[in-house]
């Protein structure tokens, strides 16, 4: 917590007050915010990137949804490739999608969303070792090895992009304009 300057916090075995920006205490205060507006900018800046999250299984989408809010990330969901075409936007930083889903599966709806964002990182994730045509797309394999795989990989995918900016990026533009 970050008190202003001068601010009085009051010690409670004693009920006297002692000045909060004298010695150690202001030291510990200081780097304390300035670790919490680090952490903040961060946590930020990847609150900005927005994961479209393609799934035609609830329990996978619900499962991914969650491990990358959990990382700080936003998440929209979609049932299959038609709703993601749907709901994809200029704010999305990432598809990351199924492969294999009913009605269109996730190459079709791949090129679909190339021809309106050629820039839009588009990151698979598939339980099937053998689709044709996924050669040029990262892909994650499913089940995930940990939880983590699915962090990493977005993370890595959006990093490595062309044209986009890494949180890390992002986070010293912040504090350079700062």
């Amino acid at each position: 917590m970050h008190l202003p300057s001068g601010a009085y916090q009051t010690q409670s075995a004693s009920k006297s007050a002692t000045p909060a920006g004298d010695g150690i205490a202001s030291g510990v205060l200081e780097r304390t915010s300035d670790v919490l507006a680090e952490l903040h900018g961060l946590l930020e800046s990847q609150a900005a990137m927005t994961i479209l999250v393609v799934d035609d299984d609830a329990s996978v989408r619900k499962m991914v949804c969650a491990v990358l809010k959990n990382a700080g990330y936003g998440c929209v969901e979609a049932t299959g490739a038609e709703d993601a075409l749907s709901k994809v936007r200029d704010d999305v930083a990432l598809v990351l999608s199924d492969v294999v889903m009913p009605e269109m599966d996730g190459l079709n709806m791949a090129k679909q969303i190339r021809n309106r964002f050629a820039d839009l990182p588009i990151l698979f994730m598939s339980g099937y070792n053998d689709v044709e045509g996924l050669d040029e797309f990262r892909c994650l394999n499913k089940p995930f090895a940990s939880l983590s795989v699915v962090v990493d990989g977005v993370r890595d995918a959006i990093e490595s992009t062309p044209g986009r900016t890494s949180m890390a990026d992002e986070e010293r533009r912040r504090t350079t304009a700062a």
